[in-house]
Order: C-alpha cells, then structure tokens, then sequence
C-alpha cells in the first residue's frame, strides 16, 4: 500500500499555513481576495483529504476480505485434520 503520510503532513502544512495567518494578520484584516483564495485552498485540501481516505478504505476493505478468505482456508484445513484424526 502506498505511504501517504507526505500527503498527510503537506495539508497539515497548509491549514495550519492559513491558520497562523488568520490569527497573526486578524481575520478581520485580511482582504476578500484573500480570504476566498483561503476558503479554496481549504476546500481542495478537505477534497484530497476524502479522496485519500475513500482510497485507504477501500484498500482496508480488500485486505480484510484477503485475511479472511485465507484465515477460513486454513480453518478448513485444521478441521479436515482433526477429522483425520479422528477417523484413524
């Protein structure tokens, strides 16, 4: 599975960017321009965010279903055993 954690620690860069921004200039002394160019940036991050996390999950999905199938194999195996076991 692909490490993501680069992705992960950019957007933390990038929010708290804009967070220290908001509270070292003032929200209220920050130009529209910028505050929507802000309000973008945040809104592209929540979207990578989501994405990323949709993609994990579905991965996360596949794998579980992976353990399981050879988890119920080697069940299968151990009891066909011990019927062997038993019948000798």
């Amino acid at each position: 599975m692909p490490d993501n954690s680069g992705y992960f620690e950019s957007f933390h860069e990038m929010t708290d960017a804009i967070r220290v921004r908001l509270v070292d200039d003032g929200i209220k002394e920050i130009d529209d321009i910028d505050l929507a160019t802000m309000f973008v940036q945040c809104q592209s991050i929540f979207k990578n965010v989501e994405a990323l996390s949709n993609q994990v999950m579905t991965e996360a999905a596949a794998i579980i279903e992976s353990v399981r199938a050879v988890g119920k194999a080697i069940d299968d195996e151990v009891k066909r055993r011990e019927q062997l076991e038993l019948n000798r």
